[in-house]
């Protein structure tokens, strides 16, 4: 068990997150960060992205053959 001593520190900083999920309010709070951080709207900005682009390849190849 002393070899999982040098992580105990990390594990108890994420323990208490994650028993925070188990209450409705909680996910909540987990959601509304998560949904207002800079990964999601970066992701959601590289989906748009890609929607985008494949509309205009379709919409492209549909007019070539027409």
């Amino acid at each position: 068990m002393n070899n999982l001593k040098p992580f105990t520190p990390l594990a108890g900083k994420y323990v208490g997150s994650l028993e925070n999920l188990s209450s409705l309010e909680g996910q909540g709070q987990a959601l509304n960060q998560y949904y207002n951080s800079q990964q999601y709207k970066d992701l959601a900005s590289q989906a748009r992205y890609q929607s985008l682009a494949a509309a205009e390849a379709q919409w492209i190849g549909f007019h070539r053959n027409q």
